[in-house]
């Protein structure tokens, strides 16, 4: 730079003269209260005045497009306020000027000096962001590094540092994965997996890797992503969190399932074990209870007061097992809704006729129902849900009333075009249940130990249960009204479908019907000896010709000996030397019986049962025990008919 040399120099303005031939290059004002007096020439980026065209400092800042640096100044007494910097700024370009101002001497002039600091702001500038950047890096909770298109390590966390052995995240620059201290085959993976990033160009993402340090195990969740400059991509960038401690709990939480599913599979497996060793003896009970009583109905009264309460005891017992069984099942899943079309009026009074036949005959208890004659004739819901609940209620009420009354109330609530809110309720004039008792009854296992209670209905606590885990299934909830000694209520309600063009489904209502003779000829596969001498007695009632087998290798022989003889067959699931489920296959394969339809007889909780008639077409119905001669007789001629259609078409 140049400056002026007519005007009277000092030791400041050679100074000044230094400083403009040094590398900062900085540029000077000579100013007094009025005008510019010298200044160093043109810069390539400041409109300079010419000293024969002299301004005010504050025009030339003006033309100049130069912040003022000046804020205020004051020659008489020799104070001068500057800005710390000064900004100019064209259209595309923004450059900084640190100023300095020295008055000179004793004159009335000022000394400035204006120092280019733009390319000092921009480094400080790029400096704190990447500073900023760093603190934010170096504080994330996960592991981020990032490498050349070689593998080679460019930079990384602390956290990645500290886990890499190193205290500082610069003394992993110029690092492979083979200088760190995992070992070399989870190295070979990790540069790789860099490579595959690096040439396909895409992301990996949430992969779970295993890194083995000093023989210590941790699992990583892992994502690498190109790194790209001006379009090429030049490394990766990888990120990873330690996610032992989670795979940790997950695998506890897992074996913590499995094993609670396995003690849930035992007992299930227990009861279901249980179940059978009950059903098949009190089958053969109930059976031969039956055979006496009708055998000897005119002979001895006090021989049928004997079978009626062994009867009773029995049938009690069966309550028992049926109502385990149904609580473990609704302890493992939730049940599933079968939407059917059914009648209120014919489910009510079917339940009623059932009591009849199980409970004991006594004229203390009246037991009734009423139907709303607004409800729709025709609904569609889950009956088979809906009839077990009310069959535990009316059981229930059966334990506490002594004398009086016990009714079904079925009721509307309201209705749409479409459905209808019904209310069902079972009534009892019994003992009533304490208030404080009346939130405890819906547990499992709890019973209610009032005077009263009649011990051969005693229980054990499920009813009550089941049924509200029935009802909420449905999106319903039981709920009671009772006052002790007052008797009680309780009641559900329903949203149902109306279904008035719809035909009903219904299901086996054990309605006591006369049978007409059947004079069918079965075949029958039992091997407990008792409950094929009771399948023989009932044959013979319903008006059948029979023959037996007491295993699947003679009921194979037996039917090979006879072909086409038998118009059933009837099947114990249970048997010893065969599953009864591979017996029909045999059957079917090697005796000719190709069509014969076939009824199992069984003491098993069968699951999955429509799926076994998909399974075999041969089968027609299943049947559990206990069960009695009206099951047999509605099976019988239902697989009879089921087959003269077939053969017709």
């Amino acid at each position: 730079m140049a400056y002026s040399e007519n005007y009277n120099t000092s030791p400041i303005l050679e100074m000044v003269k230094t400083a403009c031939y040094q590398e900062s290059q900085p540029l000077y004002w000579v100013i007094d209260d009025k005008q510019v007096i010298q200044h160093s020439e043109v810069h390539n980026y400041l409109t300079l005045i010419h000293q024969q065209n002299k301004k005010s400092f504050h025009e030339f800042c003006i033309s100049s497009r130069l912040e003022n640096p000046i804020q205020s100044i004051n020659f008489s007494k020799k104070t001068i306020t500057l800005s710390p910097i000064s900004r100019w700024k064209n259209k595309n370009t923004t450059r900084y000027f640190k100023f300095q101002a020295q008055f000179i001497d004793d004159s009335n002039q000022c000394l400035l000096i204006a120092f280019d600091i733009t390319q000092n702001i921009e480094l400080d500038d790029s400096q704190l962001k990447l500073e900023f950047l760093q603190n934010i890096i170096d504080h994330l909770p996960y592991h981020l590094f990032w490498k050349d298109e070689h593998s080679t390590f460019l930079g990384c966390n602390r956290v990645f540092a500290k886990q890499a052995g190193f205290n500082n995240p610069d003394e992993i620059i110029g690092k492979t994965d083979y200088d760190l201290p995992w070992d070399r085959k989870n190295s070979d993976i990790y540069i790789l997996d860099d490579q595959q990033v690096i040439r396909s160009q895409q992301p990996k993402l949430n992969i779970e890797e295993i890194m083995q340090v000093n023989n210590h195990r941790s699992v990583l969740l892992t994502s690498k992503v190109p790194l790209i400059k001006q379009g090429k991509t030049i490394g990766i960038i990888g990120i990873f969190q330690d996610i032992t401690e989670r795979k940790n709990m997950e695998n506890e939480l897992s074996m913590a399932k499995i094993t609670a599913e396995k003690a849930l599979n035992a007992k299930s497996q227990l009861l279901a074990t249980v179940s059978h060793e009950l059903r098949t003896p009190l089958h053969g009970i109930l059976g031969i209870t039956q055979i006496i009583e009708d055998t000897h109905i005119n002979a001895n009264a006090n021989i049928t007061e004997h079978t009626s309460d062994i009867k009773k005891l029995a049938h009690s017992l069966l309550l028992l097992v049926n109502d385990l069984l149904s609580f473990t099942q609704y302890e493992k899943y939730d049940p599933t809704i079968k939407q059917v079309t059914f009648s209120c009026d014919e489910l009510a009074e079917s339940l009623v006729k059932q009591t009849q036949h199980v409970w004991p005959n006594n004229s203390n208890i009246d037991v009734c129902y009423h139907v709303d004659h607004r409800i729709p004739h025709r609904v569609i819901g889950d009956e088979l849900r809906i009839r077990q609940i009310l069959h535990n209620l009316l059981g229930n009420a059966h334990k506490f009333t002594q004398a009086g009354k016990i009714a079904i109330e079925i009721d509307l609530v309201s209705e749409t075009h479409q459905s209808a809110i019904i209310r069902f309720s079972v009534n009892d004039s019994g003992i009533g249940i304490p208030e404080e008792l009346q939130q405890k009854i819906f547990s499992a296992f709890y019973q209610v130990n009032q005077h009263g209670t009649s011990h051969a209905h005693k229980g054990i606590g499920l009813g009550l249960s089941i049924s509200q885990q029935l009802c909420k299934s449905m999106g319903s909830e039981l709920l009671v009204i009772s006052q002790e000694n007052m008797g009680s209520e309780f009641h559900f309600t329903l949203t149902l479908d109306k279904a008035e063009h719809a035909q009903i489904i219904t299901h086996d209502t054990h309605k006591i019907k006369r049978r007409p003779s059947l004079g069918k000829n079965i075949f029958i596969i039992e091997d407990d000896a008792i409950n094929q001498k009771v399948m023989i007695y009932f044959l013979k009632e319903i008006g059948c010709q029979f023959a037996a087998a007491h295993s699947g290798a003679d009921a194979i022989d037996h039917l090979c000996d006879h072909p086409n003889r038998y118009d059933t067959i009837i099947l114990d699931i249970g048997l010893p030397d065969i599953s009864g489920l591979d017996l029909i296959h045999t059957i079917q394969q090697e005796t000719g019986y190709t069509n014969t339809p076939i009824i199992i007889l069984t003491a098993q909780v069968l699951e999955n049962k429509d799926e076994l008639f998909i399974q075999h077409p041969m089968l027609s119905s299943i049947i559990t025990k206990p069960t009695s001669i009206q099951p047999i007789y509605d099976a019988i001629q239902k697989a009879t008919s089921q087959n003269t259609e077939k053969t017709s078409n």
